[in-house]
């Protein structure tokens, strides 16, 4: 329809289009005088789809221009018409003197509904809707980096994978595989100036081709011009002009739906992107993996380049694991066995280091009876070098290359989190509990004597409350998500629920005799944040929290945070020394739940009833708790070590967890 309206414009070259449709679907010839008539007074609505597959600029903007015109008439004008396309600075065309409506990504059960009338349609099974639906939930869980359930596209392109083998796969690259084959079989398109159709393989090797010129340009954009440039010498099939390359660019556009165009203000400047970097990561590790070079020789020259070391080519290392192992699973070996060559000779170990445990746990199929080895030929304990190396030096390491190592720990097994070193001796002591006015909600000055106490070094993770829902209790509401992440704080508990698991933790953590696992008190926690000399911070009253590779806590600080969790002890600059250990995140990451319900810090007479023990209220209505520590979520202001919170004990959030403390049992 809208590639018949940019023939003619106006009421005229509306009926025309409109009866050459109708002729062309039915057979049928239309009386243009009534439909002219029938478009005046308003009996039709037009529907007119997708304005970005009209190949071209000029035909697009022709188009709008039409309907832009006709809505300009007023009451001379009656019909409605509708319009679809990508986001406008999909097709580059200007909308204006139209209204706009902008449709939101897909929520759940938006998403569930378009999936269960897919199934319908095709007369499938409720049983295999449910299976289609728990498929795409697990895989968006596992493959973060895209939402298949958010993009209409990408949620179709799945159900088609997913309809092949009533799977989808379990690795990253497999499933980035799957859905570029399904987008480039989609649509059928011809080769500028010729009737030769482009094969699938054709449209992934051109869409390779421009995903790696982005990637080496440093970045998710790439001007038009030098991508056609890059389309018209390509072989096998080199074409005319840079305008032929312009107009396959165009065509892999609309089939595919993987590159999407901007207009940055001046046409000589427009640019062309990926639809998600994730695709530009997957097609531009193809491109390299299909290099006549050894596999070894790839990795050196990204070593000796910087590429290895540079976290904007992290998702192309990732993907090339599986890509390799597309193609044998000792190409998949080899390319881990030389990138840990280079972690253990050079620089950026953390990151090399990082990158070899990720391949070995996000593609386990190609590592079955794989044993690492260093270059004496000795079997390497890849988690437990991790962990050494990480203790050793890793507050050197820049933060993107801390965080990429533990996560990798964590997937491996986290040898930090034994149980068997888990408590930290904390001397007790007198200090000044809410020294710092300034902190939120502190608490009135006042001396309090907190006896000697034993503390988990670290808050309570997802691999220690596993156990705690593997024997019976019930899991946290995005359970499943989590899981993936062993070694960070486990979140989403109530304050009910942390003080259930120090009930299991007094039968399964090692626990001295005569002594009991409990939530910490408000003093017992700002003592052991603040210490004797009432620290502003864990880690010190003059230093900052710092930002970026040298930030002091995981917390909002700006551009370059992490914005979600982190695996315990990922930021070693604000670990706090207690005697010859180290306590970790006393500040950001989680809030973290004391056992004390909450007093105002106005409320003076409650204070005087409460000293280092936990404060408990007569009045049982009121159920709110405290908090301590910061999040992640939040700024500086949270990290001191008197602000405090209090929030609901039924509250479960993204951003609270707990720790645990160690005390002696109480007398009966």
């Amino acid at each position: 329809m809208a590639r018949r309206l940019t023939q003619s414009e106006g009421v005229n070259g509306l009926a025309l289009a409109v009866s050459d449709e109708i002729e062309a679907a039915t057979g049928v010839t239309v009386d243009l005088d009534g439909l002219r008539a029938g478009l005046r007074v308003g009996r039709y609505w037009l529907l007119i789809d997708a304005l970005d597959e009209v190949p071209g600029w000029e035909p697009r903007q022709r188009v709008v221009h039409c309907l832009a015109g006709l809505s300009a008439q007023g009451e001379a004008w009656r019909s409605r018409a509708t319009l679809t396309t990508r986001p406008a600075a999909y097709p580059a065309v200007s909308l204006e003197g139209l209204p706009i409506v902008r449709m939101a990504p897909l929520d759940r059960e938006t998403a569930r509904r378009l999936m269960a009338r897919w199934c319908a349609a095709k007369h499938y099974s409720h049983a295999y809707e449910a299976d289609l639906i728990a498929a795409i939930d697990e895989t968006s869980r596992r493959h973060g980096g895209v939402q298949l359930a958010a993009n209409p596209m990408l949620l179709t392109a799945a159900m088609l994978v997913y309809g092949r083998q009533q799977t989808l796969p379990d690795s990253t690259a497999s499933l980035y595989r799957e859905l570029v084959e399904v987008l480039c079989v989609a649509k059928k398109t011809r080769w500028p100036g010729s009737e030769a159709l482009i094969s699938a393989d054709l449209k992934r090797q051109a869409l390779e081709r421009v995903f790696y010129a982005m990637q080496e340009a440093g970045g998710t954009a790439l001007q038009v011009s030098e991508a056609a440039k890059l389309l018209r010498d390509w072989q096998p099939s080199p074409l005319a002009d840079d305008a032929a390359g312009r107009t396959l660019l165009d065509r892999l556009g609309n089939d595919t739906g993987l590159l999407r165009f901007e207009d940055q203000g001046n046409r000589r400047l427009r640019v062309v992107r990926p639809w998600h970097r994730s695709f530009q990561e997957y097609l531009a590790a193809c491109q390299l993996a299909a290099r006549e070079e050894s596999v070894d020789a790839v990795v050196d020259e990204l070593v000796k380049t910087g590429r290895a070391a540079d976290p904007s080519w992290e998702g192309v290392l990732r993907f090339m694991v599986g890509v390799h192992g597309a193609r044998g699973s000792a190409r998949a070996r080899a390319w881990v066995s030389r990138l840990y060559h280079h972690a253990a000779e050079g620089s950026r170990r953390g990151r090399l280091l990082g990158l070899v445990g990720t391949a070995l746990t996000e593609y386990r199929e190609h590592f079955d009876g794989f044993t690492l080895r260093d270059a004496e030929r000795r079997e390497v304990d890849l988690a437990g070098e991790i962990a050494d190396r990480f203790a050793e030096e890793g507050a050197g390491w820049p933060l993107l290359d801390r965080l990429l190592a533990l996560e990798a720990l964590g997937a491996l097994g986290d040898p930090r989190l034994e149980l068997e070193d888990i408590w930290v001796d904390v001397p007790g002591g007198t200090f000044t509990m809410g020294a710092d006015q300034d902190a939120y909600q502190a608490a009135p000055p006042h001396e309090v004597e907190v006896p000697a106490f034993k503390v988990a070094w670290r808050p309570v993770t997802v691999q220690d409350y596993a156990a705690f829902v593997e024997g019976g209790y019930p899991a946290p509401p995005d359970w499943p998500r989590q899981r993936f992440h062993p070694n960070r704080p486990v979140v989403r508990v109530s304050w009910h629920d942390a003080v259930a698991f120090c009930g299991w933790a007094n039968d399964h953590w090692p626990v001295p005799e005569g002594w009991t696992i409990r939530l910490p008190s408000e003093a017992e926690r700002e003592f052991l944040a603040a210490g004797e000399e009432g620290r502003r911070y864990p880690w010190g009253t003059k230093e900052e929290p710092g930002a970026g590779d040298q930030a002091r806590a995981n917390y909002d600080w700006g551009p370059g945070r992490p914005g979600e969790l982190t695996p315990v002890g990922a930021f070693p600059l604000g670990d706090v020394e207690v005697g010859a250990r180290r306590v970790v995140d006393l500040a950001g990451n989680v809030w973290e739940w004391c056992a004390d319900h909450w007093r105002d810090k106005k409320d003076v007479d409650k204070w005087r009833q409460g000293g280092f023990l936990p404060f408990v209220m007569d009045e049982s209505a009121v159920s709110d708790r405290v908090v301590r520590g910061g999040s992640w979520f939040l700024d500086s202001r949270h990290l001191r070590c008197s602000c405090r919170l209090g929030i609901r004990s039924g509250h479960r959030s993204g951003s609270v967890g707990f720790r645990v403390v160690c005390v002696p049992a109480p007398e009966r």
